[in-house]
């Protein structure tokens, strides 16, 4: 399924994407005693989730890298948890709103739309 408004290129990019090998990623994380870090860590660990549920699942690699950027930034299992958990809750809910508003499905409207306007 292609993704509306990214470009090809960011597709394949996150395609082939190896959590632990991105330098941009270990360079932000090398210095952990940053204020701007510390404040953030949970938002981290919740966009981390998203990211890796963004195919409609979260595979048991992703989960435990997630999980141990989480540990290595100071939060408990629990603060962890709550975050899957938040990203779940959204995930369910898009569904259902999806379900509700576009009850021939998203994917017929999206071709429906391309074919007339694009």
């Amino acid at each position: 399924m292609r993704i509306v408004g990214m470009s090809q290129d960011m597709l394949d990019e996150l395609q082939t994407y190896e959590p632990g090998k991105c330098e941009e990623v270990q360079y932000i994380f090398q210095d952990l005693d940053l204020i701007s870090t510390s404040i953030s860590r949970l938002s981290f660990i919740y966009n981390g989730f998203r990211a890796a549920s963004a195919d409609g699942e979260l595979h048991p690699k992703e989960l435990k890298a997630i999980c141990k950027l989480g540990k290595k930034l100071g939060l408990t299992a629990e603060e962890i948890e709550q975050c899957r958990l938040l990203t779940e809750e959204e995930e369910n809910l898009r569904r259902k709103r999806a379900k509700i508003l576009f009850p021939e499905g998203f994917d017929n409207f999206l071709k429906h739309f391309t074919e007339q306007y694009l």
